[in-house]
Order: C-alpha cells, then sequence, then structure tokens
C-alpha cells in the first residue's frame, strides 16, 4: 500500500511530529525513509508475538494475579481452571497490547501521508490518548472480573478448604 504512494510524495516528507500534530523534522523522500514506519511495525509484530509465545507457555508462579497464593496451594487437578482464566486474560491483553501498538503505528503514517502530501495533520495525539484510556479501562475491568471469579471459586463451598 505504501509503495503505491510513494510515487506521488513531495520532495520532503516529516519525520517527526510534535504533540500538536506539526512536523518538527523533515526528511528527503527516500524509499528507507519512507518505508522505515512498516519495517517498525513489522519488528514490533515480530516481537510482540515472541512474548505472547513467552507468556502462554510459562507457568502459573511466574505471574501476578489476584489470590495466587492460594492458588498455588491447590493441588494440580483445583488449578486447571485458574491456570486457564490467567493464561486467557493474559492472551487477551497481550494481543490487544499488539494491537493498541499497530493502530498507533497506522495512524502515526497516516498522518505522515497527509502531512506529506496535503500540508494536513489529523489528531494522532488525540487518537493515542482515547486509545490508551480505551486500552487501560478494558485490562481494569478485566483484572477485576478475574478476581472476582477467583474469590468466588475458592469460597465455593463444594471447594475442599486449603
Amino acid at each position: 500500500m505504501m509503495g503505491v504512494f510513494y510515487q506521488h510524495l513531495p520532495d520532503q516528507i516529516p519525520m517527526h511530529f510534535n504533540l500538536s500534530g506539526e512536523a518538527t523534522r523533515m526528511a528527503e523522500t527516500t524509499p528507507g525513509n519512507w518505508f522505515l514506519l512498516p519495517v517498525i511495525a513489522t519488528i514490533t509484530g515480530l516481537h510482540s508475538g515472541l512474548i505472547i509465545w513467552a507468556f502462554l507457555t510459562a507457568g502459573l508462579v511466574y505471574f501476578n494475579f489476584p489470590y495466587k497464593k492460594k492458588i498455588l496451594q491447590l493441588n494440580d487437578k483445583e488449578k486447571v481452571p485458574f491456570e486457564k482464566t490467567v493464561k486467557q486474560f493474559l492472551k487477551i491483553s497481550l494481543l490487544s497490547g499488539f494491537l493498541y501498538v499497530l493502530i498507533i503505528l497506522i495512524a502515526i503514517g497516516i498522518n505522515s501521508y497527509l502531512y506529506a502530501l496535503y500540508n494536513v495533520s489529523a489528531s494522532v495525539t488525540l487518537i493515542i490518548l482515547i486509545l490508551t484510556v480505551v486500552y487501560l479501562g478494558l485490562l481494569t475491568s478485566g483484572y477485576f472480573r478475574m478476581k472476582e471469579s477467583f474469590r468466588k471459586q475458592l469460597n465455593h463451598p463444594n471447594r475442599q478448604s486449603v
């Protein structure tokens, strides 16, 4: 996609923006400068994939989660539902974090393109702020839902006390 737009770019493209969305550094339009953002996005994606894999293959002892001491004292069979919930929370939070970074990189790329061609800047700072609030809100609500679920499971009358 970015290759299609390359031929339409002016001699100078923005390389850095301030919080107001104004370009603070311009550079010559070269393939290296224009394709730098997709390279960064690709490296970020690969790195995120490795982090997600590492987290999902690690045991419960390496994570911090509600009622960890009580859950780690359970026998292996009793730990299974808790482990599934923790891994599911980690998977969702890590994948959404990757999506969060990807959307920010796309927004920055679109902003650079609009600024380079039309001297128009999108409100990338506002997009990033909104995404950050939404992302942190979803993670926080997910954490508290998990905590309440663990509390109910640990205090269930049919479960043997540890």
